[in-house]
């Protein structure tokens, strides 16, 4: 569920397939029913997200509804400096951090469709000019982000590393317009490109059997052959690393795994120590 935007976004086994709820939010009716509205005047984009509704071209997202009611849209830098400008508002926040390509719509022109879907249309222009993001869709799989209670900032997921020694939380967020999962391991705070859970389970899926988890932190290197060494190799959908954040990019072993068997799409051994995984 993309909790963050209500932020939502979700994140459901990500971008797994298309968070797809095409369903009005049940928070906020009035609000949901301008975007539906603004979202229909493009013939090719759909509404996504289950918690925060969201669109999105070519894995870009460009637009979302916050829990609060407020639209976010993205758009290139000169429109949005001009926009900032004369409708006197600004740049989107989500817990703390600003979306530097993101404006918030005032209240007056987001009940304005037919003004507001010129900003729209620019918003997709934009983003159908950033390179596409590669999406696998993996089919009977429950999204991430079906759950409106779980998963959020408020109702994190509460998990135990494998070797069940240790607990920390992860919920769903948008950061920078990028969705990731929040890993919080005591005072410590690691972010991970949510795509993992979904590039995870396909590999897991191919492999067809056991793999090793290998749990590394980002100084150290990682064993040949471990769900560790994969989530930072170049040949990996990422294309590196999935972790997000200089210094605290490893443990990737440690603590996705545990969150891809409560989400029921693998199973994980939990002893002492040399753990393995391999894909429901």
């Amino acid at each position: 569920m993309l909790a963050g935007f209500g932020f939502c976004f979700l994140l459901k086994q990500t971008e797994i397939i298309k968070m797809a709820a095409k369903k009005p939010s049940t928070f906020l009716p009035g609000k949901s029913d301008l975007y539906d509205k603004l979202i229909k005047t493009r013939k090719d984009v759909e509404r996504k997200g289950v918690a925060m509704p969201y669109t999105s071209v070519n894995g870009h997202m460009f637009s979302f509804l916050d829990k609060k009611g407020s639209l976010g849209l993205r758009l290139p830098k000169e429109v949005r400096e001009k926009f900032l400008e004369k409708y006197d508002t600004r740049l989107c926040e989500a817990y703390g951090s600003v979306l530097k390509e993101y404006v918030l719509v005032p209240e007056k022109l987001f009940e304005n469709t037919n003004k507001l879907k010129n900003y729209f249309e620019i918003s997709i222009e934009y983003v159908q000019k950033l390179k596409p993001k590669s999406t696998k869709k993996i089919k009977n799989v429950k999204l991430i982000s079906m759950s409106k209670t779980e998963g959020t900032k408020e109702n994190p997921w509460k998990l135990k590393t494998p070797p069940g020694t240790s607990e920390y939380e992860i919920y769903e967020d948008v950061k920078d317009g990028k969705e990731i999962l929040v890993c919080t391991v005591g005072k410590t705070i690691l972010h991970y490109d949510a795509k993992c859970i979904t590039d995870m389970h396909a590999m897991l899926k191919k492999h067809g059997d056991w793999m090793e988890l290998g749990s590394a932190d980002e100084q150290k290197p990682a064993r040949e052959g471990t769900v560790e060494a994969w989530g930072r190799s170049e040949k990996n959908p990422a294309g590196g690393w999935y972790g997000l954040k200089k210094g605290f990019r490893g443990r990737f072993g440690m603590y996705v795994p545990p969150l891809m068997e409560e989400l029921g799409l693998a199973e994980l051994e939990h002893n002492a120590r040399n753990n393995r995984m391999r894909a429901l």
